[in-house]
Parts: structure tokens; sequence; C-alpha cells
């Protein structure tokens, strides 16, 4: 894979320059042209999601870190907020986690069309070194039109707040490119993803459209490739949890698939997000989810491009929270299930730390594996049995959790 070179020539990627005309990945062409295998073919009917087969994975898998091949990592590692850039990646690399996902919104960036906020890009300089300085790949999730690149009519209360989560107009999609390139020139080493849950209206809030997220893809695959021709690029990882306004994830699939230009050849991976119960094996909401993935990726012929679950998660805050070792069990089941799948390409847990920020009845707080408070003489980090869970799998020995060097 191109996240991590000797791992993609692995997996069957790449291992040349990818374009051979504008707009399009060579290589991956060529294998959206075969046939799905036996596998794939026994998954595209309606009864896959029904049925729920085991969706494959060990659980009981002793990992040191993710195999060959594979991402782990934190998805929400913030550029500014709870603790440094520094200590974010001391932290990720303690559990063998060799990726991380941030999001890069681009109206707090570009306010005003044609002019850069430094500052802020400032922020997003120190966590890409940080990260690089521990061999971490940052994934940029890149996302929200400012209010002078949005269709006309948005509502004015919007402004340039970080509340208005609207694609830029089809007028706009040059102002689109350029402001991929620049990402891409700025950290030729990051990976980058487009969007954040394009299927749910909140993120998408001029309608959910798939056809008009593909396209929004499409211009950003060209523009990264015009800059680093093996810089990876990722659809928008998509929600799983049904909310108003969301179209479930296979069916935002096939029509993003469908779609001219379609969503074939312009991504690395096929990017969801999972938030499970206890249950992961057959016949659990987990499977059901996999199973109609996996359906609607045979149905278009692309079983040779991975899945990757960029948000993996349980909080121990608000209605439906869990214990810390429930959410611990969880985490780390589902973590060697998806990290030991034949046709995945990685998992991200939702999130680092938590979000001290928030109520305390808030269940986006909770998410974290770690709290961290502000102390007299700095950040005290305090691990939560997830973390715990995570360092040991990573070949740490179980007494030297509490020491995270915060």
């Amino acid at each position: 894979m191109r996240l991590l070179t000797t791992a993609w020539k692995a997996l069957g990627g790449r291992s040349q320059p990818h374009r051979v005309a504008p707009g399009t990945r060579a290589g991956r062409k060529a294998r959206l042209a075969l046939a799905a295998s036996a596998l794939a073919l026994a998954l595209a009917g309606p009864a896959a999601a029904s049925l729920a087969p085991d969706p494959g994975g060990d659980e009981s898998a002793q990992l040191s870190g993710p195999p060959p091949g594979k991402l782990f990592g934190f998805a929400g590692v913030r550029q500014v907020g709870d603790i440094s850039s520094a200590l974010a990646s001391r932290l990720v690399a303690r559990t063998g986690g060799n990726a991380t996902r941030t999001a890069m919104h681009w109206q707090a960036l570009e306010p005003t069309r044609d002019h850069y906020r430094r500052a802020a890009f400032a922020r997003y300089d120190h966590l890409y070194a940080a990260l690089r300085s521990r061999g971490i790949k940052p994934v940029f999730v890149l996302q929200f039109a400012p209010a002078w690149a949005r269709d006309h009519g948005p509502p004015q209360q919007c402004g340039s707040s970080d509340a208005c989560h609207y694609p830029p107009a089809p007028g706009m999609l040059g102002e689109w490119r350029e402001f991929v390139r620049d990402v891409a020139r700025r950290y030729p080493r990051a990976a980058l993803e487009v969007w954040n849950e394009p299927n749910y209206l909140g993120q998408w809030q001029s309608g959910v459209d798939p056809a008009r997220y593909a396209r929004l893809l499409a211009v950003a695959d060209a523009a990264a490739a015009s800059v680093h021709p093996r810089m990876p690029v990722l659809m928008g990882g998509l929600a799983s949890v049904a909310k108003t306004g969301w179209w479930g994830p296979a069916d935002f699939l096939r029509s993003a698939y469908a779609a001219t230009p379609s969503l074939a050849g312009r991504t690395d991976a096929i990017n969801f997000h999972v938030y499970p119960t206890s249950a992961l094996g057959a016949g659990s909401e987990f499977a059901r989810l996999f199973a109609a993935i996996r359906s609607a990726r045979a149905a278009a012929g692309d079983t040779g491009t991975p899945l990757l679950v960029s948000e993996l998660g349980l909080s121990t805050t608000g209605p439906h929270a869990v214990d810390g070792a429930q959410q611990s069990d969880v985490i780390l089941r589902a973590t060697r299930r998806i990290l030991t799948m034949s046709d995945t390409l990685g998992v991200f847990v939702y999130t680092l730390v938590d979000r001290e920020e928030l109520a305390p009845a808030d269940p986006e707080r909770g998410f974290g594996v770690i709290r961290a408070t502000a102390g007299r003489t700095g950040i005290n980090v305090f691990p939560k049995p997830a973390y715990c869970a995570l360092r040991r799998a990573a070949g740490a020995p179980a007494a030297s959790c509490p020491g995270t060097g915060g």
C-alpha cells in the first residue's frame, strides 16, 4: 500500500507511479476489471446482510503491533487542545501505532479566498513534524468549504463557523483542487482523506448526494496525484449509526460507484466507521455491517480495494456509556479481528484523549482511552484500561502502563 510502501507492495498495490492519464490510477483500473472472487460473490446477494456470516479475523490473536501491511492508530488526534503534539505522538507510538487521523477544516484555514491563516496551518505543521519524527503516518481529513466557496443560499448564520458543514459549490471545484494541492505540497508524507461521514446530513448539509461526493473525491484524487503521484487518497469514512439525514453506508457506496465519475479507482480503501456492542461474531451488528460493505464493494467489481475502519470506539460517558473494562475488552477484540481480516487495510481507535472540555453527560466526552487534565506543572495523563490493554498488546510490560510519559 502507498501508506506504507513496503506493505502496499505486499498487498498487491502499485510499485510504479500510478498515473497513466489525468484522473486515473494505474493498477487499480486493472483490478477493477477482474471478476469478483468466490467469497465476494457469496457476499454479493441481498441475503448477505441478513445472514451476517462471521466477518472474519481472530479476536484472540496475539499481536505485537499492527501486522505487516496494516495500519493501526487513533482517529480524532487534534492539532490543538488537550495535549501537545509531542505528547500525542509519544502516546500513539507506545501502543505500536503507525498512523493517526486528524480533521483539517478548509473553512478555518482559508476563511478569505486566496488568503490562508498561517497560524492555523502552523498547528498542523507541529503535529505533522511530531508524528513523522516517530515514523507515524498522518491522515488529514479535508472537509467543510468556507463561506465564499459554498452554494448560494446556506443559512447566513453559519458564517465561517465550524458548525457549517457544506461541500464546495460545483463552480468552486477549481478552488477545492487548489486547496488539496497546497495541502499535498505542505505535507508530502501524509495521506489525505476526503471528507468525514459524507453519508450523513450533519456532515454534508446541502443534502446527502453520493454522485456529488464522488466528483469531489475524483477532483481531490487527481489534485493530490498531480503533486505526489503516490500520495494515498482515501474516501471519507462512512457513518454506520443511523441518525437524521443518514444514508446507510452500503446504499451510499452503491450510488457512488454508479456515479460519473465513479468512486471506483479513486480511493485506496473503502473507509467506514464502527461503533460495536460486545458481540462481534456471526449475526452481530458488527458482522452485518461488514457483510453489507463487502456486498456493495463486490457488486462494483472492486474487491481489490481493502476495507479501512477509520473510527472504532465506545464511550465511557453519556446515556449508553460502558465502563472502562468493557471499553477495553471490545476495542481490543475488535482491533484484533480487523487487523487479522484478509481484506482490511487497518483500524483507527476513536479516540486517544477524552474531551474534558465537554459536559460530563456528553457521549462525545468519553471516547478517549486516556484522560488528560491540567496540573500545576503541566498535563497529567491518566490511562484508561483500553490504553493499557493496547500497550500490552504492543509488547509493553503490564506494569509499565501508568508511566505514560505525561
